[in-house]
């Protein structure tokens, strides 16, 4: 359940910054974070994807009983 959570806040973080950076650069096209906001998406790409494949092992074994 607290994964389940924790992926529901993962991605209502995601579409509130796809949504941002789409409304930065309608409103503002000379800005200067062209390099920044993608870095910023991999970088919260990769803390997700550590979050929840890491774990991943973890509960399958739990499944399994060992």
């Amino acid at each position: 359940m607290k994964s389940i959570f924790k992926l529901m806040i993962y991605s209502a973080i995601v579409v509130s910054l796809c949504v941002s950076v789409t409304l930065l650069f309608k409103n503002h096209p000379e800005v200067q974070l062209s390099f920044l906001i993608p870095g910023i998406f991999i970088f919260i790409y990769s803390k997700i994807r550590d979050e929840v494949y890491v774990s991943l092992p973890v509960r399958l074994r739990m499944a399994r009983g060992r």
